[in-house]
């Protein structure tokens, strides 16, 4: 038993050491996160929407859109009211 704990503490000491000194780093690697911005794409499906339209399913087209504008949507809301991290963009 004496033989597996030893090294077992000794290994776990030098984890122990080793989080310690990157707890620094990591502390100025999320002020740099927190300092910075997120930027969310959010889709159109203009290629599956044309191609709908082109084929003349104008109204698969129009659900088409909404769908996506609705997914949109909800992307943007979740992001608005639950991340508060740091500032969040969206673009097309």
């Amino acid at each position: 038993m004496n033989k597996i704990t030893f090294p077992f503490l000794l290994l776990l000491m030098s984890l122990t050491a080793i989080g310690q000194s990157n707890l620094a780093e990591a502390k100025t690697k999320l002020k740099q996160l927190k300092e910075g911005v997120i930027l969310v794409r959010l889709f159109t499906n203009d290629a599956k929407i044309s191609g709908l339209e082109a084929a003349g399913k104008t109204m698969e087209a129009r659900k088409a859109a909404e769908q996506q504008q609705r997914e949109n949507k909800d992307i943007l809301l979740s992001f608005s009211q639950v991340f508060q991290f740091c500032p969040v963009y969206f673009f097309y």
